[in-house]
């Protein structure tokens, strides 16, 4: 009687997981260079059982709910549209754009790491350095064979 239950249960917890990955993707759908989120289903454990009481008879399948495995960020291309920017830029197939912050500037959660992003809204800084327009970090490209930031000069 409580296995049903519990059965029952993790079906509910599963679909309300599903609502809050759906949520979030529709919360964010218009932000530049979002990936969108899908939420992993699993079975839990089955139990077999023998139908009828018989050696040879029907084995049945009894299963236990489901679990959410986690999420899975979902990397296809999202819609390019026009944006009157001549600086904006679209990944189109592979690839990120690599961001420097500036010195003693967390970057979404990190202080002074390189980030990768495929929002490509940009812009030139006071500076003259290509910069992302939202973050002010510094659009890196490589020269020589080297990760520099992309100057106007």
């Amino acid at each position: 009687m409580f296995s049903t239950i519990y059965s029952a249960l993790s079906g509910m917890l599963g679909f309300s997981k599903g609502l809050d990955v759906i949520s979030n993707n529709v919360a964010n759908l218009n932000t530049p260079g979002f990936k969108a989120s899908e939420l992993e289903f699993r079975d839990l454990f089955y139990r077999y059982s023998q139908g009828g009481g018989e050696q040879d008879g029907p084995r049945s399948q009894i299963g236990s709910g489901l679990d959410t495995g986690g999420t899975r960020t979902r990397f296809r291309e999202g819609e390019l549209r026009e944006s009157g920017n001549p600086l904006d830029v679209a990944i189109d197939g592979n690839g990120f754009l690599v961001l420097q912050p500036a010195d003693g500037v967390r970057l979404y959660g990190r202080g002074g790491e390189q980030v990768y992003t495929r929002a490509g809204q940009l812009e030139f800084g006071t500076d003259g350095f290509l910069v992302d327009r939202a973050s002010g970090a510094r659009v890196m490209g490589y020269e020589g064979g080297t990760l520099r930031a992309i100057s106007i000069d």
